[in-house]
């Protein structure tokens, strides 16, 4: 029980943290949407995803790398959050800059079958909401009898 409320004091420690770099002199000018992972959705994984950007001169993401996180959420953001751009404050030096994402990957509702509706969200500076139905569970016809 301690452990789980450490998990979410940190969490939110984090997120507070994280979302003060962005504020101010770096801002995304270009997003790109995803969608809830296959895997993750069949295993109903959900959580959240601390994405490490290092921003390029140009405003490009040259490295992106989970903090923090599901391996398999992890890897859907962090190839998502290499499609981003961003702006820089003109009077910031133009240098390589560490920023964060925070991802949240939220399971909610369900669907027939494996189109099920999504939705990505992006609340800025930095937290992204990625939202998904819950596929049914196919049970094997091996497992029937």
């Amino acid at each position: 029980m301690q452990l789980k409320r450490f998990r979410s004091a940190w969490i939110a420690v984090t997120i507070l943290a994280v979302s003060s770099v962005l504020a101010g002199d770096v801002q995304p000018s270009e997003v790109t949407g995803l969608e809830y992972p296959l895997l993750g959705r069949m295993a109903r994984i959900t959580g959240t995803v601390v994405v490490r950007l290092t921003i390029g001169p140009d405003g490009s993401v040259t490295n992106a790398m989970s903090v923090s996180g599901h391996p398999l959420l992890a890897k859907a953001a962090c190839e998502n959050a290499r499609q981003w751009k961003f702006e820089r404050a003109k009077s910031e030096r133009r240098e390589e800059r560490d920023v964060y994402l925070v991802y949240r990957f939220l399971l909610r509702g369900t669907c027939a079958g494996r189109d099920c509706r999504q939705k990505f969200s992006v609340d800025l500076p930095n937290l992204v909401t990625v939202t998904s139905e819950i596929p049914p569970i196919q049970v094997s016809e091996d497992i029937k009898k």
